[in-house]
C-alpha cells in the first residue's frame, strides 16, 4: 500500500511538472497580449513615457502590443500597473517614501505594479523658455536681487525635452522599475540606437513573483554630454541607464565654478573692473569667453558674491550652492593678492591655500545666516590639493572632487588620487562628498580620439571603494556637437566605461568580470573572447598609444582578429564601429615613427615664478643664466642676416616661459598687419612662432607680432587648420630702439587639460629627458619684396609647420 501511494505521488508530481503555467501566469502568451499595462486617470510624465518603454519593448520581444489604459480590466488576466496614480487604491504600493530615483516593484495574483516617486520638477519664475529670452529674465532677475548678476539657470530652456514629456530634474523611480524589469528579460542598452540595443525574442514573457524595493548605491548619477544631452538618441540613452540628478541635494545651477555668476555679466564688468584678477595685460573681464576672473582678495567681490549667495537662498531655495572660482582661475598680481600664492607646493596646489581660505571663509558666513543651505567647493587644477592652514573645513561646505579613473590603471597615479581624496574627506566635516570625473577622450578635438581608451575595470573598483563614503559623481561625456559631420561613432569605445558606470551606481558590489563576460557575448557573439582578449588589452596599453607604436601595432591585430572571427554578421557591424574610430591610430603610429635626427635639444631650466614679471623686457633674475637658443635660417641653417635668440625656462608652478628678443635695424618700418588677437592676417607681416608638441598632443601653433597681438591654434592629425584654442597665456612685448621683445608664460594644464578644460593651458606631462617635449621657435622678418624665416631647428624648407623638425626640450634629463 505504501509503495502504491508513493508510485502515485511520483506520477501526480510529473503531471504537475509537465502541466503548463496558467494563463495568469504571463503578460504575453505565445505571441499574444495577455495584461495590459495601467497608468491611472491622470498619469505622470514619469509614468506615461514608462508606459512607451515597456509597450514598445515588449512589443519587440514577442509582437505583442500590450494596451495602455486608464482603468483596470478584465478582458485579460493580468494588469500591470504602473505608477503611483495607477495604484493609488492601494496602499500597500506606496512609493512616498522613495528618493533619487528608486522603485518598487511588486506582483500578486493576476498583477504587477512598477513604480517610484516620480516628483515632478515645476520651473520657478523667472525661468528662459528659449535661447533668445535671456535679457527679459535678466531684467527680473535684477529686480529681485537688486544687482547685476547673471541669472544662474540660463540653461534651463535645454533641460525639458519635448519630444519625451521629461524635465532633466523630473524623478524617474516609474521609469527605472520598468527598465529593470526589461533587464530581467534580458534587455540591455549598451549604446545608443538599435544597433546598441538587445532585445531577445521571446513568444511568451511570464509574471514574476517579486516583491522589492531597488536603491542605488549612489544618489547621484550623472553623466553631462557635452552638445546633446537633448539628441533624442542620447536622452534615452542617458534615462535607459538610470541617471539621475538630485535636485533635493543639489538644487539646480552649475556644480562648479560658481563666482562666474557673479563676473558674468558687462554691467558688472562696466561698473566695477576692480573685482576682476590683475593680470599683465589689465584686468581679467574677458577670461574665458567672457566669463571673467575674480579677485577673490577684493572686499567689494566678497560682499557681491555673499549677496548673490543670499538671493539664492531665498529666492530659490537652492539647497546648494557653488561658491568655488571660475574655470581657469589663477594667480591675481594686484597689491591685495601679494605674497598669495605658494609656488613650492607645485602645479597641483600653489593656488590651494588662497582659494580654499576664500571658499571656507564664505562658507561659515554663509552658515551663520542660512545653516540648512549647503555650499560646495571643487578640488581642481591648481588649488586640487588640501589647504595648510585649515584644520576642518566648515560644517555647510561639500567637497566636490576633482579626479580621472581613466589613469587609475596606473597604481602610483591612483595611490596619488586616492590618498588625496581621503585626506579630503578628513577634514570634511559635513561628510557631504562627491567625485567629477572626465569621459573626454573621445572629444573630436582631443589628442586621445581615435584611441581605445577602456578603463571600466578601474571603474568597477573605484566606486565598489566609494560606496558609503560618497554621494556620487558627476561625469563629463565627450560627444561631438554635430556628430553626423565625423566619421566615427564617439561612443565606440567610451560606451563601455559608461555602461559600467551606470550599472555600478546602482550596485557597487556587483561582479565586473561577470559583467565583461556578459557584455561580451552580447554584442560580440561568436567574436566574444576575441573582443574580450582586445579590451583588456586595451586597458591595460591605451596610455601608451601616443608615446609607443608597439601597442598600436598589437590592439589593431587584436581587432583585426575578432572582425575575422565575427564574420558578415550584426557582430561584425558593432566591431566595424570600434575599427572605424580607431582608424586615427595609424595617423599617430606615423607621427611616433618620425626621423628626428639631428635636432637640437635644451634644457628648460627650473625658476621661481615670483621671479618674473611678465613686461616684455627680459630683465628679471628669473632669466639669469637660463639657456639662450639662437636662429638660424630655416632653410639653410646658416646665420641669418638680422638675428633671433631666446631664453627658456620652466616656473615651478608650472608653466614653460619664454624670453623672445628680436634683433631689429629697421624698427620704424615693422610690418605690422593687425593688433587684434586672433587675427589669421597676422601671418602676412612680421611675428614669431611658438610651435609644441607634447606627449600627447600634436601640435599647438602661437603666433605673436610686435603690437603684442597673439594667435594660438591647435594643430595636428585629426584638426581642421585653424583649430581656435586658447592658451591661457601671459604675454607682453616690448620695443626698444634696436630691437623688439616677447616675453611669454604658457601654462601647463597636465596630461588630461585637452579634454577637461582646453583653455587652462598646454596639455602634456611635463617634459623631461626620457619624456621630452618637442619646439620649434621661428620667425619671419618682411622688408618690402623680402622675406626672411629663421628658426631654432631649421625646417629646410618655408615652411615652420614641420613637427619632425622640431627641436627637444627637457625639464630633467636622463640620469
Amino acid at each position: 500500500m505504501k509503495q502504491s501511494l508513493l508510485t502515485m505521488l511520483w506520477i501526480i508530481g510529473l503531471i504537475g511538472f509537465a502541466l503548463p503555467l496558467t494563463a495568469e501566469t504571463f503578460l504575453v502568451k505565445d505571441g499574444q497580449p495577455n495584461s495590459r499595462i495601467v497608468i491611472g486617470e491622470n498619469p505622470g510624465r514619469a509614468a506615461k513615457f514608462a508606459a512607451t518603454e515597456l509597450q514598445t519593448h515588449i512589443e519587440k520581444m514577442s509582437g505583442a502590443r500590450l494596451p495602455v489604459v486608464a482603468r483596470p480590466g478584465d478582458e485579460v488576466p493580468v494588469n500591470i500597473y504602473l505608477g503611483k496614480n495607477a495604484c493609488a487604491n492601494r496602499p500597500e504600493l506606496s512609493a512616498d517614501d522613495l528618493k533619487h530615483g528608486a522603485f518598487r516593484m511588486k506582483s500578486g495574483d493576476g498583477w504587477l505594479a512598477l513604480l517610484g516617486n516620480d516628483r515632478e520638477f515645476t520651473p520657478k519664475e523667472p525661468w528662459p523658455r528659449k535661447r533668445g529670452d535671456k535679457t527679459r529674465v535678466e531684467q527680473e532677475w535684477d529686480k529681485i536681487t537688486g544687482d547685476t548678476f547673471a541669472y544662474p539657470y540660463w540653461r534651463l530652456y535645454g533641460q525639458y525635452n519635448e519630444t519625451f514629456d521629461l524635465w532633466d530634474f523630473d524623478d524617474r523611480g516609474t521609469i527605472n522599475a520598468v527598465h529593470e524589469f526589461l533587464r530581467e528579460q534580458g534587455v540591455r542598452w549598451y549604446f545608443p540606437g538599435d544597433l546598441g540595443t538587445i532585445i531577445p525574442a521571446k513568444k511568451s514573457i511570464e509574471l514574476p513573483e517579486v516583491n522589492r524595493v531597488v536603491e542605488a548605491d549612489f544618489p547621484m548619477r550623472g553623466m553631462y554630454f557635452f552638445n546633446a544631452n537633448t539628441y533624442p538618441e542620447v536622452f534615452l540613452y542617458q534615462t535607459r541607464l538610470g541617471f539621475n540628478y538630485p535636485r533635493d541635494l543639489l538644487g539646480m545651477a552649475q556644480v562648479c565654478h560658481g563666482t562666474k555668476f557673479v563676473t558674468m555679466r558687462d554691467e558688472m564688468k562696466k561698473a566695477h573692473p576692480e573685482i576682476f584678477r590683475q593680470t599683465a595685460t589689465g584686468r581679467a573681464t574677458d577670461h574665458k569667453k567672457g566669463q571673467g576672473s575674480p579677485c577673490i582678495s577684493s572686499p567689494l567681490f566678497y560682499q557681491k558674491h555673499r549677496a548673490f549667495a543670499h538671493a539664492m537662498f531665498d529666492y530659490f531655495q537652492s539647497p546648494m550652492l557653488s561658491i568655488d572660482v571660475n574655470d581657469g582661475f589663477d594667480t591675481c598680481q594686484c597689491d591685495l593678492c601679494a605674497g598669495t600664492t605658494k609656488p613650492e607646493r607645485g602645479i597641483d596646489g600653489y593656488l590651494s591655500d588662497h582659494v580654499w581660505g576664500y571658499i571656507n571663509r564664505l562658507a561659515r558666513d554663509l552658515y551663520q545666516t542660512h545653516p540648512e543651505h549647503k555650499v560646495s567647493g571643487l578640488s581642481y587644477g591648481r588649488y586640487r590639493n588640501l589647504p595648510e592652514g585649515i584644520e576642518k573645513l566648515s560644517p555647510n561646505l561639500t567637497l566636490v572632487y576633482c579626479q580621472h579613473r581613466n589613469v587609475f590603471g596606473d597604481p602610483e597615479i591612483r595611490k596619488k588620487f586616492v590618498d588625496r581624496r581621503n585626506a579630503w574627506q578628513e577634514i570634511l566635516t559635513s561628510k557631504s562628498f562627491y567625485t567629477f570625473d572626465f569621459h573626454l577622450l573621445n572629444k573630436p578635438e582631443s589628442a586621445w580620439a581615435g584611441v581605445p581608451a577602456y578603463f571600466p575595470r578601474q571603474i568597477a573598483e573605484d566606486l565598489r571603494s566609494l560606496k558609503g563614503k560618497s554621494l556620487g559623481d558627476f561625469i563629463s561625456v565627450g560627444y561631438p556637437a554635430h556628430p553626423d559631420r565625423f566619421p566615427w561613432d564617439a561612443l565606440a569605445v567610451d560606451h563601455l566605461n559608461n555602461y559600467v558606470t551606470s550599472r555600478c551606481y546602482w550596485d557597487a558590489e556587483l561582479n565586473y568580470d561577470t559583467l565583461l563576460n556578459e557584455y561580451c557575448r552580447d554584442l560580440y557573439g561568436p567574436a566574444a573572447e576575441a573582443m574580450k582578449t582586445y579590451i583588456e588589452y586595451c586597458s591595460e596599453n591605451w596610455r601608451n598609444m601616443l608615446s609607443q607604436a608597439e601597442p598600436i601595432t598589437q590592439s589593431q591585430q587584436l581587432l583585426q582578429k575578432a572582425r575575422q572571427t565575427a564574420g558578415d554578421s550584426i557582430y561584425g557591424q558593432r566591431i566595424d564601429k570600434v575599427s572605424t574610430y580607431t582608424a586615427r591610430l595609424e595617423e599617430i603610429r606615423s607621427r611616433l615613427t618620425r626621423d628626428r635626427e639631428n635636432i637640437p635639444a635644451t634644457r628648460a631650466l627650473p625658476r621661481m615664478p615670483a621671479d618674473l614679471t611678465i613686461d616684455g623686457k627680459l630683465d628679471d633674475v628669473f632669466w639669469k643664466q637660463t639657456r639662450q637658443p639662437r636662429l638660424r635660417n630655416a632653410q639653410t641653417g646658416k646665420k641669418p642676416r638680422v638675428g633671433t635668440r631666446f631664453n627658456i625656462a620652466w616656473a615651478k608652478d608650472g608653466a614653460l616661459c619664454l624670453g623672445i628678443r628680436c634683433d631689429e635695424p629697421d624698427m620704424a618700418n615693422l610690418a605690422i598687419c593687425t593688433t587684434e588677437n586672433n587675427d589669421a592676417v597676422i601671418r602676412d607681416g612680421d611675428f614669431v612662432d611658438i610651435l609644441i608638441e607634447t606627449q600627447v598632443h600634436s601640435w599647438y601653433q602661437i603666433t605673436i607680432n610686435p603690437s603684442g597681438a597673439i594667435t594660438d591654434l591647435s594643430r595636428g592629425p585629426g584638426k581642421t587648420k585653424n583649430h581656435q584654442w586658447n592658451s591661457n597665456a601671459e604675454m607682453v612685448v616690448h620695443r626698444g630702439e634696436d630691437h623688439w621683445t616677447a616675453e611669454i608664460r604658457l601654462p601647463n594644464g597636465g596630461p588630461m587639460a585637452a579634454e577637461v578644460d582646453p583653455d587652462v593651458g598646454i596639455a602634456g606631462r611635463l617634459p623631461s629627458g626620457a619624456n621630452p617635449w618637442y619646439i620649434n621657435v621661428c620667425r619671419q622678418r618682411i622688408r618690402g619684396k623680402e622675406v626672411e624665416l629663421s628658426a631654432w631647428s631649421p625646417t629646410g624648407t618655408e615652411k615652420f609647420s614641420v613637427p619632425e623638425k622640431f627641436g627637444e626640450i627637457y625639464i630633467k634629463p636622463i640620469r
